[in-house]
Formats: C-alpha cells, sequence, structure tokens
C-alpha cells in the first residue's frame, strides 16, 4: 500500500528543510525578496534628537523629568529614612539569636 510506505518515512530533519528552502530561494530568486523585507536599523541618537528638537523644541528634551525627580527625591528619603530602624532592627535580631 502506498499511503502505508508513505507515513512509515522519516520526516526530514529541520537542517534538511531549512537548506531546501535555501536552495529553492536562491534558485528561483525569491532570496532578494527575503532580503527586501528586512526592517531598516533604528534611528540613531542624534538624529532622535534633530526629530524631537524639530517636533517639541529644546523643552521636549525636559518632558518627563518633573516626574523623574519627583520619584528618585520619594525613593532616596525612604531609603535614608528607613535605613536606620532597619539597621537597629537587625542589629537587635541578631544580638537575640
Amino acid at each position: 500500500n502506498g499511503a502505508t510506505s508513505a507515513s512509515l518515512q522519516p520526516s526530514p530533519s529541520p537542517s534538511a528543510s531549512l537548506i531546501r528552502e535555501a536552495q529553492t530561494a536562491a534558485s528561483t530568486g525569491t532570496s532578494s525578496q527575503i532580503f527586501a523585507t528586512r526592517r531598516a536599523p533604528p534611528p540613531s541618537v542624534l538624529t532622535t534628537a534633530v526629530q524631537i528638537a524639530s517636533r517639541e523644541g529644546v523643552g521636549g528634551f525636559y518632558k518627563g523629568l518633573a516626574p523623574a525627580i519627583a520619584r528618585s527625591s520619594l525613593y532616596g528619603g525612604v531609603r535614608l529614612g528607613l535605613y536606620g530602624p532597619l539597621r537597629d532592627a537587625m542589629a537587635n535580631a541578631n544580638n537575640h539569636s
């Protein structure tokens, strides 16, 4: 039976199928289509800076600065405020054990 013999044949390995696809692409000219669909590289830092300056002005570089300063102040204050009590609590825990 032809269907039985076909189902008993091992499936090709992934590397063999990749090689076959590459050979097919090279022979049919589809490799140029594959390369044409690649994304352009991301813009450089300088290009991005010029875009921000032209769209939003110099103030665009400072958007988000106030929330960042507030967050940093809050985190710094909490860390400094809790350092002493946590240090003492850990020292007491080590002395009692």
